[in-house]
């Protein structure tokens, strides 16, 4: 930790405090927050601290961590979950394992705030056990053909972009799983769920792709 991190952390703590806490409790109330929230984060530079900045990013994974413990700060579990699971979790095995193109195609605008990507691994019948999941993809001429659920996906329906763990092997297993990126459309659906807490944040099941 730098005198540089401890000035970001202030920063962000201005901007989490003034652009949004003060929207916290209207935003759980509602269930949802505005796209415009990820927009704020993006034109502050925040979405891309841990991204190679060939792609718009700062390169700097502790700058992330100091973003990841300031957004905790502005009041909504849901807001804070919605966009670090962006930014934290969906993106990032686009950039460790995506080709340039798929980087320049939707890492560059996540990090601008302008594409969403929500990652799709766990199922209703495998959770915590990501080797049991059953999501399906065969080749077929222009792609694959997949089908399955998801199940508690954080940006589930408003994500342009599912990162989405299949099977690519009948047996299963570790060694049988691999990543696709699927772009909302057709084929693909999600509903809402209730939940106990975290209202804000786009937590939803079911987003069930058929092609890819």
């Amino acid at each position: 930790m730098t005198p540089a991190h401890e000035r970001l952390r202030a920063e962000i703590r201005a901007f989490v405090a003034t652009r949004l806490a003060p929207h916290a409790d209207e935003w759980e109330a509602a269930g949802w927050f505005p796209n415009e929230a990820f927009h704020r984060l993006a034109d502050a530079g925040y979405l891309g601290l841990k991204f190679p900045s060939e792609y718009g990013g700062s390169g700097d994974t502790v700058a992330a961590a100091v973003l990841v413990e300031e957004l905790a700060r502005c009041g909504s579990g849901g807001v804070a979950a919605g966009l670090g699971a962006h930014a934290g979790i969906a993106l990032p095995p686009i950039e460790r394992f995506g080709t340039d193109r798929q980087k320049q195609r939707y890492l560059v605008p996540g990090l601008r705030g302008e594409l969403i990507a929500a990652l799709a691994i766990t199922e209703p019948g495998a959770g915590s056990d990501v080797a049991a999941i059953r999501t399906h993809a065969r080749r077929a001429e222009g792609g694959y053909v997949v089908n399955g659920s998801k199940l508690f996906i954080t940006g589930g329906v408003r994500a342009d972009a599912l990162v989405t763990a299949v099977t690519t092997k009948p047996e299963g297993g570790h060694h049988g799983i691999s990543f696709l990126i699927i772009d909302r459309g057709a084929g693909v659906t999600a509903n809402p769920i209730r939940k106990l807490g975290w209202h804000a944040s786009d937590t939803r099941s079911a987003a069930a792709p058929t092609r890819s």
